[in-house]
């Protein structure tokens, strides 16, 4: 019974970490998709600045 005890606190270490890491992957690639649409966004702008 005291094994078990080891296991499941490593489980739960192990699931909580990797919940964690996915976690700021996601908000990571949001953050970037955000930057990636605010670039597009200023590059349309200055192309059709230069072509006047």
């Amino acid at each position: 019974v005291h094994m078990s005890n080891y296991l499941l606190a490593a489980y739960a270490v192990f699931w909580g970490l990797t919940f964690v890491l996915v976690v700021s992957i996601w908000r990571r690639q949001r953050r970037l998709e955000r930057e990636i649409a605010r670039l597009e966004t200023q590059l349309t702008a200055t192309e059709t600045q230069c072509s006047r």
